[in-house]
């Protein structure tokens, strides 16, 4: 069974990371964080970082940029070591219950037209694509909308 654990970027996750870039599929896809990076973190509000452990084992890296629209933008990375087993999705499936995002009203995920396992991962998430056609970047758009309490009228 999966138990995640988020803890805020610091700065012992930036070898972590830098190891797992060296995977080359990884490395074409995102670039590798840096202390420059981090300080843009740090300081930069509605801008989140954690690193995602299952048990003591270091399975991911997430972070999350809030948008005006209410959105909160994605970028994830599972350790190249566990991938396909379950962890991309069940990360995104538990940023809705972070603290720091429950003013969001979703999530939005851009995915590269050859990424099909990331793809499949925003999909098995419950994300859905906005298009089947990718954008001037070459990006497919997936969206997960949170499902807020009904309030009771008064």
């Amino acid at each position: 069974m999966i138990s995640l654990t988020f803890k805020a970027m610091d700065e012992s996750g930036i070898p972590v990371l830098d190891r797992w870039f060296d995977h080359s599929t990884l490395f074409s896809r995102l670039e590798p964080p840096t202390l420059q990076w981090l300080t843009y973190v740090r300081s930069t509000p509605g801008v989140f970082a954690w690193m995602v452990y299952d048990d003591s084992e270091t399975i991911g890296h997430v972070q999350v940029d809030t948008e005006i629209n209410g959105l909160g933008s994605v970028a994830l990375v599972v350790n190249p070591a566990v991938q396909n087993k379950g962890y991309g999705r069940a990360i995104l499936g538990a940023l809705f219950e972070r603290p720091e995002l429950v003013t969001i009203k979703g999530l939005e995920g851009y995915v590269e037209q050859d990424n099909l396992p990331a793809q499949q991962c925003c999909l098995a998430a419950g994300f859905r694509a906005t298009a089947h056609v990718p954008d001037k970047d070459g990006f497919l758009r997936y969206v997960k909308l949170q499902h807020l309490p009904i309030e009771s009228p008064a």
